[in-house]
């Protein structure tokens, strides 16, 4: 397998996952979103959105170097 290139600003990461709950058994939705690289080896910008049955949650924030988020707001939909 080839090494991967490092990241440079404004390299954007896709994602599309299934989500569990904390035993990692039930299957409760599924998120998609995208991160904008906004300094390299320390921070993106975020935007996803959780599925669920009862509605949606949309969030918006930074994650930093140590996979912390810095979140700027969350809106829902529906009746969660």
């Amino acid at each position: 397998m080839a090494a991967r290139a490092p990241t440079t600003w404004g390299d954007v990461l896709t994602f599309v996952n299934d989500v569990f709950d904390a035993a990692n058994q039930v299957e409760l939705g599924s998120d998609q979103g995208y991160c904008v690289r906004l300094v390299v080896g320390k921070a993106y910008e975020c935007h996803w959105t959780l599925f669920l049955a009862g509605g949606q949650i949309t969030v918006d924030g930074s994650i930093t170097r140590r996979r912390r988020l810095h979140s700027g707001g969350r809106w829902g939909h529906g009746p969660l």
